[in-house]
């Protein structure tokens, strides 16, 4: 219905979708580009899929305006190396698996990260588990922390850093652990999970991984 009501606004359209996906380019309004990622998944996640498909977004973006979003050409190896992560991160499900929630936090570009990795958590791993940027939950949800909640924190070296910390050293005063996933060095007392840097613009495709692997 969307791609309709652009259809008939002539307005430029760009189609990401799977390699199996049955939408014929036929059946799309005209001067429709059908960008395809990947087969279709198993996962519920759709984790591969996603990854492309926020690649392809970034391509898109960078086509529009040559260098907007920074290297892309970082960002195959930097995923690779957040795949790496994957036994750090099965020892953190398995620290975690009695805790009562899991929040996820991000700032600025690193908030579609919280958000997302809150959905892939409650698909995958079928846990209690929320996404806030860092402002709104500092300004009302912090009430409802509990020592027994664990923080899955995305930050990069941008303007919301200082915030972010500020977040982290919040519920560590209440006993809470935090897992960091960053190119930045973690808050006392986290546990920082290292992920190239490919710039903020570019973050969430490399920071989702760990996310990922923590919801599988």
């Amino acid at each position: 219905a969307a791609v309709d009501l652009l259809g008939a606004k002539r307005a430029p359209i760009v189609l990401v979708t799977s390699t199996e996906s049955d939408i014929e380019a036929g059946a799309l309004p005209m001067g429709t580009t059908v960008l395809r990622t990947v087969a279709r998944e198993q996962s519920a996640m759709f984790t591969v899929s996603h990854t492309a498909a926020m690649f392809l977004t970034a391509r898109v973006a960078d086509a529009v305006r040559s260098g907007c979003t920074g290297d892309l050409g970082a960002v195959a190896d930097a995923v690779e190396a957040a795949l790496g992560l994957e036994p750090e991160v099965a020892a953190l499900a398995d620290a975690w698996h009695a805790k009562r929630a899991l929040v996820a936090l991000g700032a600025g570009p690193h908030e579609a990260s919280a958000h997302e990795a809150a959905i892939k958590i409650a698909e995958a791993a079928r846990r209690p588990v929320r996404g806030h940027a860092v402002e709104q939950f500092l300004h009302g949800p912090q009430v409802q922390v509990q020592d027994s909640d664990a923080f899955l924190v995305f930050a990069g070296a941008g303007a919301g850093l200082d915030r972010t910390r500020e977040a982290v050293a919040f519920v560590r005063t209440l006993g809470c652990e935090v897992a960091w996933v960053s190119p930045v060095d973690a808050p006392a007392g986290a546990y920082h999970l290292a992920v190239p840097d490919v710039g903020e613009a570019l973050a969430p495709i490399v920071e989702m991984v760990p996310a990922q692997l923590l919801a599988g």
